[in-house]
């Protein structure tokens, strides 16, 4: 007699340094193709994880959602340990649970916030984490070009360009910076990011800051980013996915 498919929901948190991003690749290492081994050697099932995003080659995420079709009759809340014993270390299952058929990951997830985390100076004990920089930065105007960024807007200036969309809006809830001794945190919250869009605000905001850039040119890549793009984005490392809403 079959068993009946049920919907496995997975929380992960992972750190991205040794991996191509979440994607699966045919010629690289993926978070995506690790977790569908180690669900593999568990269930004996070729399973495709449905991710809530995309992530970038070295970018991390500490609260990442995924799920799953599945036919065993392992306990739903039991896949965090199992799968957990088939996984390095720097892939975490934090819990799991049973969702209904209808569920999917990525259509279900309607705000992600997104961290950047930036030292001041060069340390080995920052490597792979924080974008080390050791330029000279005027913090003080950092706070009003997030304010900026808060509302609809049109972010294709903010981007890879050959991954442009037909439709490049998206709603920024809340962007804001904050610093505390050599350690600055850019924290922003939206409905959608396009591909780099994060890591693009943040080397943008930063060329301000360094005096390369203006703030009017910042306002132009916002308003009117035919004109003008932002052409240097932040490393992959300094940025954290922290959390997903689910509907």
């Amino acid at each position: 007699m079959d068993r009946p498919v049920r919907n496995v929901l997975l929380r992960l948190a992972f750190v991205g340094t040794n991996y191509a991003g979440w994607q699966r690749q045919k010629n690289d290492t993926s978070v995506q193709g690790v977790v569908e081994q180690a669900i593999k050697a568990i269930t004996g099932e070729e399973v495709s994880l449905v991710g809530c995003s995309r992530t970038d080659a070295g970018v991390h995420a500490e609260d990442y959602i995924a799920n799953f079709r599945t036919a065993t009759a392992i306990p739903a809340d039991r896949f965090q340990p199992a799968i957990q014993t088939k996984l390095p270390r720097d892939i975490q299952i934090l819990a799991s649970k049973e969702v209904a058929p209808e569920f999917n990951a990525r259509r279900c997830s309607y705000e992600k916030t997104y961290r950047y985390q930036i030292v001041l100076g060069a340390s080995p004990f920052f490597q792979d984490r924080w974008w080390q920089y050791t330029g000279v930065v005027d913090f003080s105007g950092l706070p009003e070009l997030a304010e900026l960024l808060v509302g609809m807007h049109d972010f294709s200036g903010f981007c890879v360009q050959k991954s442009l969309k037909s439709d490049n809006r998206c709603t920024i809830k809340d962007a804001a910076w904050r610093k505390g001794g050599k350690k600055l945190y850019f924290k922003i919250t939206g409905d959608r990011f396009l591909h780099h869009m994060v890591r693009f605000l943040v080397g943008a905001q930063f060329e301000v800051a360094a005096g390369r850039l203006t703030r009017g040119d910042f306002e132009l890549m916002l308003k009117n980013p035919v004109e003008k793009r932002a052409l240097y984005p932040a490393p992959a490392e300094g940025l954290y996915l922290m959390k997903v809403k689910l509907r």
